[in-house]
Parts: C-alpha cells; sequence; structure tokens
C-alpha cells in the first residue's frame, strides 16, 4: 500500500504493479486509496504504454527494495484500536477516550467529504442550512474551501466564515449525521467520527488562499460582525509571499533584520525560484552560510516553519509602518 502511495517518481512502479493484478485484486487496493492518489496512479496507468519484461521487472525489484521492513500494521492501527476501544467501553464512553490516544490525524470525521467536488459543494451550499455548510468549511481542505467560499454571495460569505470560526465541539451523532448526508452524494455509507475543532487556524488557511481582493473584504466584514474572532484570525494569518513581492533593496533590509535561523526555518516552505530571490539579496558569504543552516536544520513541520515566516511577515510589517521600507501600496496589503 505504501508503494501505492509513492512519490512522483515511483508512479510508474505503482501503475505497473496494479496493471499485473487481476481486476478484483486491483480494484480493492484502489479502493484503499485517496482520491489525489487515485487520480495520480489512473494518470499514470494511462501513460504506461507498452511494458516489457525489462521493465516489469525493474518495476518489482523497487517494489520488493521498497517493501522492506515495511509492514500494513500502521495504516491499520486507526481503525483497529477504534473497534477495540469501542467493544471495550461502548459507544457512550469510547469516543473520549478515542479523542485523548489516537493522534488527530487518524480522525477523520467526515470521511465523504473529500470525494465531493467543488460543484457538488456549491450545490450543497445552496440546498442546506448555513450551520451545516460551515460544518463542512471547516473540515475542506483550505483550497477547496477558499473556492467554495469565493463563489457564494457577499453576505453568505461572512456568514459561513462566522459560523465555521465560532462552530465549537461538534458531537459524534452530528458527524455521523453530516457524513451520511455527504455519503447520499457519492452513493455509499460513511464513518464518522468525534473531532475537536480549532476553527480559527481553519478559517485563516481558507483565506490565506483566497484571492487577496477577497481576503480583505471578508476580514473587513468579520472584523465588523465580531472584532475579537476577526482579530484573532488576523493573528493567524501567514502572508509571506508579500516579503517576497517586495523590492530587491527593501527585501535585504528585512532579510538582515530578521533571526537567520528564523529566515531559514521560513525558506523551507517557499519554491527553490523564491530562495534563490532572497538569496540574491544577500553577499555571497551570507548566502551559502544560510543555505548551510538550511541544510543542517533537516526535515521541518509545517507548523515550526508557519511560525517562522509569521514573525518575518510581523517584523516587516512594523518596518513599513515606520517607514523603513515601502510595503506596496501600505500595510494594509497585510491583514
Amino acid at each position: 500500500m505504501d508503494e501505492l502511495r509513492a512519490a512522483p517518481g515511483k508512479h510508474e512502479t505503482a501503475a505497473i504493479l496494479l496493471m499485473l493484478l487481476a481486476e478484483e485484486e486491483a480494484a480493492a487496493i484502489v479502493s484503499r486509496l485517496e482520491p489525489q492518489e487515485i487520480e495520480r496512479l489512473g494518470s499514470a496507468m494511462f501513460a504506461l504504454g507498452d511494458v516489457n519484461e525489462n521493465r516489469v521487472t525493474s518495476a518489482l525489484d523497487r517494489f520488493v527494495e521498497g517493501a522492506k521492513g515495511q509492514t500494513t500494521m500502521s495504516s491499520e492501527v486507526g481503525g483497529h484500536l477504534s473497534g477495540v476501544v469501542t467493544r471495550a467501553l461502548g459507544s457512550a464512553r469510547a469516543p473520549a477516550m478515542l479523542e485523548r490516544i489516537i493522534p488527530e490525524t487518524l480522525v477523520d470525521p467526515l470521511p465523504s467529504l473529500k470525494w465531493l467536488s467543488v460543484n457538488d459543494l456549491l450545490v450543497i451550499a445552496r440546498d442546506e442550512h448555513p450551520q451545516f455548510v460551515a460544518l463542512l468549511v471547516a473540515h475542506m481542505a483550505p483550497n477547496v474551501a477558499a473556492a467554495v467560499i469565493a463563489q457564494l454571495s457577499e453576505g453568505e460569505q461572512t456568514d459561513i466564515l462566522f459560523r465555521a470560526a465560532t462552530l465549537g465541539h461538534v458531537s459524534e451523532d452530528a458527524f455521523a449525521l453530516a457524513d451520511s448526508q455527504l455519503a447520499e452524494w457519492i452513493g455509499t455509507g460513511g464513518q464518522a467520527a468525534p473531532g475537536v475543532l480549532s476553527n480559527v487556524p481553519t478559517i485563516a488557511a481558507v483565506l490565506n488562499h483566497a484571492p487577496r481582493a477577497l481576503q480583505q473584504r471578508l476580514m473587513k466584514a468579520l472584523m465588523k460582525r465580531d472584532r475579537i474572532l476577526g482579530q484573532r484570525i488576523e493573528d493567524e494569518l501567514v502572508i509571506f509571499d508579500d516579503i517576497l513581492s517586495l523590492a530587491d533593496k527593501d527585501l535585504g533590509v528585512v532579510c538582515r533584520s530578521v533571526d537567520p535561523a528564523d529566515l531559514a526555518l521560513a525558506m523551507k516552505g517557499v519554491t527553490e525560484a523564491q530562495r534563490e530571490r532572497i538569496f540574491a539579496t544577500m553577499s555571497a558569504r551570507a548566502a551559502d552560510t544560510m543555505r548551510d543552516a538550511i541544510a543542517e536544520q533537516g526535515p521541518a513541520r509545517l507548523a515550526e516553519v508557519l511560525v517562522a515566516q509569521k514573525s518575518i511577515v510581523m517584523i516587516a510589517k512594523t518596518m513599513g509602518e515606520n517607514g523603513t521600507i515601502q510595503l506596496g501600496q501600505g500595510t494594509e496589503d497585510f491583514v
């Protein structure tokens, strides 16, 4: 299964392996993949063309090498543990215990949601109560939620975001009911699990994926409706791309004014081209030192990268306010 969740360079291997299986066997494996994984794998299978014996042998060798030391236990532990605890404690007491022992990443409160397209979600948004739509927005991928929000009316946009940000705790029964409604759209049943929501960061992530003009207008509306809530969402916004849009001189001033460790960590979340633009504002020696610092840090959690980026954004915003650098049209660009 891990081979089928392969990196882009390994999709051909996974595609060849599936082609070697009977349709029923291949379907059983594909049914356990995520939508994006199925899409990538299907594209790889379509692009295979003729597969000679050498390619098949090479694919099998890569699979065997990658499978060494791998087991299916990690992918099955969440569901198995949930079943064991529920049987042992009963459906009334099990959810609270599972919340404490199962990592949040293993808890998917709306498993049917990821199978719905933006168009499906817009139809649901038109037909369902705003509170139901808010629940969905709080659990969509941020880019999907932003696409849905962008196509609603202005009044609906503000209302849905406000409801999603103030949703609070949702019971297991409410999740189960919501997921069963979503399952009707894709013709399959679904199981829901309880979750603890953290909606202010979620809504901030949605706004980060929205066009800038829409982001600013929605933030103003949210601030007008609830200043404290709006401020909490604003505090979660990370718009590091604005730093990269500064003039070279101003970008260099910012880079020299921040903690080098924060800058190195923040640069892990940008493209190679964006890194080179930052390096271009430094001396050759400083750029080499920064490259070494980035390499020495190793893998970093996305949350840590965002914190570092946010700290740099706040420093740049202060520098813009006191006139040290020019922030385009002014600090209102930093919502």
